[in-house]
């Protein structure tokens, strides 16, 4: 990992000897045998999630494989999975995203208890319930910043994913995603770096107090745009990895990594949002760490 000065800067990032690529490139790629892990993905201690070689896995076809583990989840296993559980999903929209997924596609019984969507671009929380499956699922839009946020007064509609993390109990089987992106590099990265490091706090009191709790921390990802470039692009996204990765070095061995950097650039991700299957393989990678 690359411990770099702050403030960031290009000069930080980019190595001295770094040079451009030329446009026209020839790759010759000879015939061999990717070797594949036979662990399992449950198996493997959480740091490998952080520390793994790249490259992490393949596209084959739509497909991701994984090169640091066997995922064998599929959608049986994952809806048995999901028995029992209180999953938590503190995000923006990319969450909502798998939100939506998970309650049309894997528990449709799920039944939303919250209001009543009037846009499919949500910026509300929402929560779920199926009482056949003893299972609940929140999707929470993180703290400020958040573009999209409402107010009421002097009150957003968002509630800090800090707060969430402290409300968490000992005995709850709980599953609490992260993910901070978007709506943060519109900012200096410093917010950031002090939304982590209050983050912290919280995460060791509920690791101390809850053995069953599992938290992931969701990655960065490659996309394109084509308008507002200056203000929302992937361009700091890797200042992003390497804060996260710096930030919470001490949690290596208690949380997950979730890497979809590469498969963003694999699967060519135009769109902040990614499309139908690759929000399967998302998700696929997420539960494939946690479940048995």
């Amino acid at each position: 990992m690359v411990d770099f000065p702050f403030p960031i800067s290009y000069q930080n990032v980019i190595k001295p000897q770094a040079k451009l690529i030329k446009t026209n490139l020839t790759v010759d790629i000879g015939r061999g045998v990717v070797s594949h892990p036979e662990e399992n993905c449950n198996k493997i201690k959480r740091s490998q999630t952080w520390n793994a070689r790249i490259p992490t896995g393949y596209i084959n076809g739509s497909h991701w494989v994984s090169l640091i583990c066997n995922n064998t989840l599929n959608i049986a296993s994952l809806r048995s999975c999901l028995n029992n559980t209180n999953l938590i999903m503190s995000g923006d929209s990319t969450t909502r995203q798998y939100y939506q997924y998970l309650t049309s596609k894997i528990v449709p019984d799920c039944k939303q208890i919250t209001k009543k969507w009037t846009t499919p671009k949500w910026h509300e929380p929402a929560k779920c319930e199926s009482k056949t499956r003893n299972l609940t699922i929140l999707w929470n839009p993180h703290e400020l910043p958040f573009v999209n946020a409402k107010r009421e007064g002097q009150i957003t509609n968002l509630k800090s994913t800090v707060e969430i993390v402290n409300g968490i109990k000992s005995g709850e089987n709980v599953v609490f995603v992260i993910h901070y992106y978007c709506h943060l590099i519109r900012n200096h990265y410093t917010i950031f770096i002090n939304q982590l490091r209050i983050l912290k706090e919280s995460v060791k009191k509920v690791l101390l107090r809850n053995k069953q709790v599992k938290i992931l921390i969701k990655s960065p990802y490659a996309f394109d745009v084509q308008d507002c470039k200056t203000q929302i692009s992937d361009l700091h996204a890797k200042i992003y990895v390497e804060i996260i990765k710096r930030e919470l070095r001490e949690f290596q061995d208690s949380i997950v990594y979730m890497n979809i950097w590469e498969m963003s650039v694999a699967m060519e991700q135009i769109g902040i949002h990614p499309k139908e299957n690759v929000l399967w393989e998302h998700i696929q990678m997420m539960f494939g760490y946690i479940c048995k």
